[in-house]
């Protein structure tokens, strides 16, 4: 087993869920009413199942662990609740899928993943990923997520836009709706804003979060639909360019 994995989940011998369980209020429970008991086991599975991950990684085992993790992820968005450590399993279980993505040889996907890690829980910045190898050696060495300029200003910066250049933004050619996570339906409306780059060839890349409203699984679930939309590119002059999306998704959890 990983020692770097262990010591990142920041608890003595890998045992992420006696921090869980010592941590506050049991926040952390599924969203059906269960035993204390119930809710301890299904976070211990868990986090076995993020060692399990870990270890199909350091045996090269890419697609497999690419699987595994997002199986999981999915599992996790649909039942956690809030809580102190919801951001501690979905960024250790997001940083996981994206050295899976890298050694399956999906470098934008890897960057993608890694970004969004880094921001669900920030701790993921301070790892040593050596021992994952060039997955690692390329995720560490990726400049941290940073606020865009104004879609108006990467127009003018990277393009070379004046005044009577006819510009025209985005336009969306395919975008599934995000999942909304089982444990927010019935909890009213909700939104999360999220800032992005539409490159020229109209993919989706650097997500930054601009308000989770507290919603940090209905974040990753808009962030994993976001990385698969796909747009006609902004463009000035008949010329493609890259330029800024923000986008305010609000979900209405009682209908």
């Amino acid at each position: 087993m990983s020692r770097s994995y262990r010591r990142s989940l920041g608890v003595a011998g890998g045992c992420l869920i006696l921090a869980l369980m010592a941590s506050a209020g049991g926040a952390e429970l599924p969203v059906r009413k269960v035993s204390p008991e119930f809710a301890a086991k299904t976070l211990k599975n868990w986090n076995h199942q993020l060692l399990e991950v870990d270890e199909f990684l350091h045996l090269g085992k890419g697609q497999k662990a690419y699987k595994s993790v997002g199986r999981l992820l999915r599992r996790m968005t649909d039942q956690f609740v809030s809580g102190p450590d919801v951001d501690r399993f979905l960024g250790m279980a997001t940083l996981l899928k994206a050295v899976a993505a890298y050694q399956i040889g999906r470098q934008d996907e890897a960057l993608w993943h890694w970004q969004v890690a880094v921001q669900l829980f920030p701790q993921v910045a301070e790892y040593q990923l050596l021992e994952y190898g060039e997955a690692g050696s390329l995720l560490k060495s990726q400049p941290l997520p940073k606020a865009h300029p104004s879609s108006v200003q990467r127009f003018v910066e990277q393009a070379g836009a004046s005044s009577t250049s006819e510009m025209q933004p985005p336009r969306s050619i395919f975008k599934p709706r995000p999942h909304l996570p089982a444990a927010k339906r019935g909890s009213g409306r909700l939104s999360v804003v999220v800032n992005a780059i539409i490159d020229r060839d109209g993919e989706v890349r650097e997500p930054i979060i601009i308000d989770a409203g507290g919603e940090l699984t209905l974040v990753y679930a808009t962030l994993d639909a976001m990385r698969r939309w796909r747009f006609k590119p902004a463009s000035i002059d008949g010329e493609p360019v890259e330029t800024i999306y923000r986008l305010e998704m609000n979900y209405d959890s009682d209908k």
